[in-house]
């Protein structure tokens, strides 16, 4: 769990969309999930198998959303010391300091650096973290969009699906550190996929701003963006 450190939030919400950074995810090692079940009035323990876990979705945000009452999670770590490859932001940072015994600690510290450099301090910067979810899409979608942008970032997660950097599409548009004078929305410097309210009077200026974003990246690249937080 050490490249999970620093992420805000309670235990409980982190099964809901199944949290993850730097290439992992909280399935990795969760054993079961303790909830009070609405439907039932009852106590009921939901193993790893039936919580639906997937990139930043589980059943409590989809199929059963609003049904449980999560108490308590149990997880299952290892002995073993983390091993490379890392994420490719972890990577360059640990090969940039000269980093080569990993241990949990190591990780843990290092992620740490990495998110305080890029990401801002919510108790300081009032910010949901990362706005848009990296997009999924085909290889039939994939081979067009690498046609034109073959340095754009992927991942495959599994025979048909490949996933894609949301970051490197904001920033190749030139929308990190933008600032939009009509809404008073801007994005974070360091971070493509951060959205901080400068001088938003209300919500409807923030829903503006992503629009035009999700707008931007489906001219460029033809793939919609989805928003991460939401919206209560």
């Amino acid at each position: 769990m050490e490249h999970l450190s620093l992420i805000p939030g309670t235990t409980g919400a982190t099964p809901v969309q199944n949290v993850g950074a730097y290439g992992q995810e909280l399935s990795n090692v969760i054993v079961c999930v303790q909830a009070y079940d609405k439907e039932t009035k009852q106590m009921v323990v939901i193993p790893k198998a039936e919580c639906g876990f997937s990139y930043r979705k589980s059943r409590f945000n989809t199929t059963d959303k609003g049904r449980f009452f999560i108490t308590s999670i149990t997880i299952a770590l290892s002995h073993d010391p983390p091993m490379p490859p890392f994420y490719a932001s972890l990577e360059a940072y640990l090969n940039e300091n000269k980093i080569t015994k990993y241990t949990p600690k190591v990780i843990r510290d290092a992620v740490i650096a990495i998110r305080n450099s890029k990401l801002p301090d919510p108790k300081k910067v009032a910010n949901c973290g990362s706005f848009f979810a990296n997009p999924i899409i085909d290889s039939f979608q994939l081979d067009s969009v690498v046609a034109k942008y073959p340095g754009i970032p992927r991942w495959q997660v599994d025979s048909e699906h490949y996933k894609l950097s949301a970051a490197w599409m904001l920033e190749n548009l030139g929308l990190k550190g933008y600032h939009e004078p009509n809404t008073g929305m801007a994005i974070w410097d360091n971070q493509p996929l951060v959205l901080v309210n400068e001088k938003a009077p209300n919500t409807a200026s923030l829903l503006a701003f992503r629009d035009a974003i999700i707008k931007r990246v489906e001219e460029r690249f033809g793939v919609t963006l989805q928003q991460e937080p939401e919206l209560i």
